[in-house]
């Protein structure tokens, strides 16, 4: 026990020293007292920590703080040559004055104002007004430099220096991957739901479920779409109208009820949300409002993303809003393992005993359906890293999986983004990417970033990383004249990394890791809400998948038809249909909610005898309670089911028809109309509900449906 408290309390101090940059701020006081030709180094030292910490130190031994002036002299003498420079970089400029900075500047703002200066930023502060004019405004301009600062791996110093290399590298047009060779990656496991093997490997799965974590990056305001809240906030479906943030709650209650079923105790999963400043209030509202969809408060983590700075040209010259205004961007999903490893939750999920932590994203909840196979996969073949993937069209756009090769010998699997995937495959005379013969797919499959990690080995890479990843840029160049390099940008460009990419720094720094990935089938993976109605119907009619949230929604409704489907369901397939211009496939309308299946092999032993359950391409078909089961079933019109915990019922033999819901198509007035409803316009239909059955049962006892009649089973005497 003692030696537990005492891991535990090194991680606690470990993860407090990284917080608060302790190693940082020592070699910055060193570099002031140097800088400072001090007589006394240590009380300098001293005196510009505590400073850091709004700290003055009294008595005659220790001088108070040295003024915005001294700091900006010993600066300029850095510039002129005239003190020996530790570990900071020349700046040109003649005074401390033409910086028109505030008074006196903090220990932390002196040295912001070096970095930017050192750096090539002078720019920044060419506009500023003299003397202490607009102070506050230049004090903000501080903090959110230091808040930028704090985010990112290294300081803003590094993500300069990480814009100029990548930005010169884009304006010569050199990919990040020259050096590497692709080829399709060793086989994977191929999931394929209703066979034993994946029953297997959801009974191996489930015995993992108490030592599992789940982190999903947030996205963020669902404002492109059509949407004014947080993306988290969309209905999944319109048929129960539960979000996405409320159907995975019930995916991990669910895992949870497993876990515990399963001689483990109880259980709680943890989950971890990577927010934003933009996001972060939306979903505190959102969970807070839904006492948090179930799941207790202290299981679900919050993590702060910060943006990072916009360069305004190919020169890597910081983007200015207005004169006290950095522009800032998103940093890109991949900033989620900064953040866990800045914190020190990765570290504390594998001290509590975990040992997965699983990646997914913000608004595709099928992620979770396949989710105990994919564990299982996992555990089966001792896999460090499993990436989910789907099969893949030959220049699809998705990233694609490959076994990457440099001429060095090292060889890696990761996501190739598709864009660069066809040059790769040219530059290494392998031709293009084509379409198997046989499989009528892409050899290289479709990264859907679904992203299991076994913790030990994610920790250790972290450990080694510091949750730094590969970055790329994406600058948009203004045309210039002929012969001329590219410069000016069309818009701000920021630096981005990848949540996938945590494969490189994984594979790198854990010699011996083992990498590989499991294939869902497609109707089981990858349906996110990425589209306005308007773009989607533009991908629509070129034959692009549209992305939005009217084929996310009819992804849901097949994906649980399928499921019926493989275990010997009669459920009538789907028709095309249009709406405002996306063309969705549109079949019965089944939810099988996670509390009533949360797997496949879940659903079997809840489907007695499937050949006499038919369900009609007109119907809706809601099923919510984990004691429901079937016998006979065969509808064709609506049919609602909710069973509360304490309840039991069978479906021994139901037959029921009636008028139903059906989708109705938004006219075009409707459409443009602000009494239509947001969630309503993004899919250009409204649910209409004429008629349904619903079998509500909320109090204790075991029921059945007998010949279309409601019997309660009497207790034994």
């Amino acid at each position: 026990a003692g030696t537990t408290m005492a891991a535990l309390a090194g991680d606690a101090v470990a993860a407090y020293l990284a917080k608060h940059r302790v190693e940082e701020l020592v070699n910055d006081a060193v570099n002031e007292a140097v800088l400072a030709n001090s007589t006394d180094p240590i009380a300098h030292i001293a005196r510009a920590l505590a400073c850091a910490a709004g700290i003055e130190l009294g008595g005659a031994a220790a001088p108070s703080c040295a003024t915005g002036e001294d700091r900006m002299t010993a600066l300029a003498d850095v510039a002129e040559g005239t003190a020996s420079p530790v570990k900071l970089r020349a700046a040109r400029r003649s005074s401390p004055d033409e910086l028109r900075l505030v008074d006196e500047l903090t220990f932390d703002e002196a040295r912001m104002a070096e970095i930017l200066l050192t750096a090539g930023q002078q720019h920044v502060f060419a506009d500023w007004n003299v003397d202490i004019e607009d102070a506050a405004q230049k004090r903000a301009f501080f903090e959110s430099a230091l808040a930028l600062d704090h985010s990112y791996p290294g300081g803003l110093r590094a993500y300069l220096a990480s814009g100029k290399q990548l930005l010169a590298a884009s304006r010569l047009g050199q990919n990040p991957l020259d050096g590497w060779a692709p080829s399709p990656p060793d086989e994977g496991v191929l999931l394929q739901p209703g066979t034993l093997e994946f029953d297997e490997l959801e009974l191996l799965g489930v015995a993992e479920l108490h030592a599992v974590g789940f982190v999903i990056p947030a996205g963020g305001m669902g404002e492109r779409l059509g949407y004014s809240g947080v993306k988290f906030g969309l209905p999944a479906e319109m048929s129960t109208g539960a979000c996405v943030l409320e159907v995975y709650a019930q995916y991990i209650l669910a895992f949870e009820r497993r876990a515990s079923g399963n001689g483990k105790g109880a259980v709680a999963i943890p989950l971890a949300l990577m927010v934003s400043h933009d996001t972060r209030a939306g979903i505190e509202t959102l969970l807070r409002e839904n006492e948090y969809f179930g799941l207790k408060p202290e299981q679900v983590t919050l993590l702060l993303q910060e943006k990072v700075a916009c360069f305004a040209d190919a020169d890597g010259r910081l983007a200015m809003r207005d004169r006290y205004t950095l522009v800032t961007k998103p940093h890109g999903h991949g900033d989620v393992h900064f953040l866990l490893h800045q914190s020190g939750l990765a570290q504390r999920w594998l001290s509590a005993g975990l040992k997965y932590i699983c990646f997914f994203q913000d608004t595709n909840t099928l992620y979770l359906a396949t989710f105990l196979a994919t564990l299982g996969a996992s555990e089966k073949h001792a896999l460090d890293m499993n990436s989910v993937c789907v099969p893949r069209k030959a220049k699809e756009a998705i990233g694609a999986l490959a076994k990457l090769t440099h001429t060095d010998g090292r060889t890696l699997l990761a996501s190739v983004e598709y864009n660069q995937l066809e040059p790769l495959l040219r530059a290494s005379g392998k031709g293009g990417d084509v379409n198997d013969a046989v499989t009528g797919y892409s050899p290289f499959p479709g990264n859907i970033n679904k992203l299991l990690f076994k913790l030990p080995t994610y920790v250790a890479a972290l450990d080694y990383s510091k949750g730094e990843l590969p970055e790329f840029v994406n600058p948009k160049y203004q045309s210039g004249s002929e012969g001329e390099p590219l410069s000016a940008l069309k818009s701000p460009a920021r630096l981005e990394c990848m949540m996938q990419d945590f494969a490189y720094p994984l594979q790198t720094r854990v010699k011996g890791s083992k990498v590989g990935y499991t294939q869902v089938p497609q109707e089981l993976g990858y349906f996110p809400i990425k589209n306005d109605v308007t773009t989607a119907a533009e991908l629509s009619a070129r034959g692009i998948p549209a992305m939005s949230a009217s084929t996310a929604e009819a992804a849901i409704y097949h994906a649980y038809g399928s499921m019926l489907r493989v275990l010997g369901c009669k459920v009538e397939q789907s028709v095309e249909r249009m709406y405002s211009g996306v063309r969705v496939e549109d079949g019965p309308h089944v939810v099988l909610t996670p509390s009533f299946c949360s797997s496949m092999s879940e659903l079997r032993t809840k489907m007695k005898t499937p050949a006499d359950v038919q369900i009609s391409q007109r119907s809706t078909l809601i099923v919510d309670g984990a004691n429901v089961t079937f016998s006979s079933l065969n509808l064709d019109g609506a049919l609602v089911i909710k069973v509360a915990p304490c309840a039991f019922l069978h479906i021994e033999s139901l037959e029921m028809q009636n008028k139903g819901w059906d989708f109705t198509p938004l006219l075009h007035a409707e459409m443009g109309s602000r009494s239509t409803s947001e969630v309503d316009r993004m899919r250009g239909y409204r649910v209409s509900r004429h008629e349904e059955l619903r079998i509500l049962l909320t109090e204790p006892g075991k029921w059945s449906v007998v010949n279309n009649q409601l019997v309660r089973e009497r207790p034994a005497e």
